[in-house]
């Protein structure tokens, strides 16, 4: 329940003070601990987590310059989630809600993502299916032939 809360206060404060992001260096100091975060599998809070991802990500783009090419407007913040996401589902693996949540997010994040590229015209420095979506079926697909080279 405290998770809740804690994210009910972060996503407020950030759309009620997007400038207050100008003054910190977002790409060094929150997201390196958002995705360590992510990847411990919230420390089971997951359910509670994750569905704050998407519009932290949508927060985070619209409170920064796009000008400037940040972290959060240039790909490399939604690239991080996704990431993240991906790295927490062995965590979650006893965890079904939360496993549910990091899939979900997943879903959110990504659909956001490409939104948010399309909408930029192409100004992201990250390439979603290169870097997100070909590792991540890779990886089912060598999950895929360990299940069957084990049966």
């Amino acid at each position: 329940a405290a998770h809740v809360q804690m994210w009910e206060a972060v996503l407020t404060f950030v759309k009620t003070y997007p400038q207050a992001l100008s003054l910190v260096d977002v790409s060094k100091a929150v997201l390196p601990r958002l995705f360590a975060l992510i990847r411990a599998g919230a420390h089971g809070s997951a359910s509670e987590s994750f569905p704050c991802l998407a519009p932290l990500l949508l927060l985070l783009a619209s409170s920064s310059d796009a000008a400037a090419g940040g972290a959060c407007t240039n790909g490399a913040a939604h690239l991080g989630v996704l990431s993240a996401l991906w790295a927490a589902l062995p965590v979650l693996k006893s965890d079904s809600k939360g496993s549910n949540a990091a899939l979900e997010a997943f879903r959110e994040c990504l659909t956001l993502a490409w939104h948010l590229k399309a909408k930029g015209g192409g100004k992201w420095g990250v390439d979603l299916e290169e870097e997100v979506l070909a590792p991540a079926l890779q990886a089912l697909l060598r999950r895929g032939e360990a299940a069957c080279s084990r049966a």
